[in-house]
């Protein structure tokens, strides 16, 4: 079985968790992607954001996305993966946690991101029902 380290995307994009809500949008838009991974100096990381949590807050007039930095909208400690970990393994924790994006951990240290298609192109044929079911993730 193939493991995380093989398909994710090393040294992948982050945030701060001084940046505001604004610019990681911005980021986010100019990435092309629906989630980030916000790290500290030291690059352990320490959430993951979301597009839908910043217009969530914003939208719904709680947050200001100039004045709020995003290290206010942490939750708890993310879902994170193991760079040995299986993709079986990892599609089954997106599809439990409706997850497109996992980071990958050394440590407390982030060194990747896999995404759901990459985890999905890597299973076998046999494995194409959890594929499915992986992919209609919204």
């Amino acid at each position: 079985m193939t493991a995380a380290r093989h398909i994710m995307t090393p040294d992948p994009a982050l945030l701060s968790a001084e940046d505001n809500l604004r610019a990681a949008a911005h980021r986010m838009q100019e990435l092309g992607v629906d989630s980030m991974p916000i790290c500290d100096s030291e690059g352990s990381l320490l959430a993951m954001l979301s597009e839908r949590q910043i217009a969530r807050h914003v939208l719904a007039g709680e947050l200001d996305a100039e004045e709020t930095n995003i290290g206010e909208l942490r939750g708890g400690e993310p879902i994170s993966i193991l760079p040995d970990d299986s993709a079986e393994g990892l599609i089954n924790i997106m599809i439990d946690n409706r997850l497109r994006r996992l980071p990958v951990l050394d440590g407390p240290r982030l060194i990747g991101m896999v995404s759901l298609a990459s985890a999905a192109e890597a299973m076998p044929e046999d494995d194409i029902g959890l594929v499915i079911e992986a992919l209609a993730i919204p």
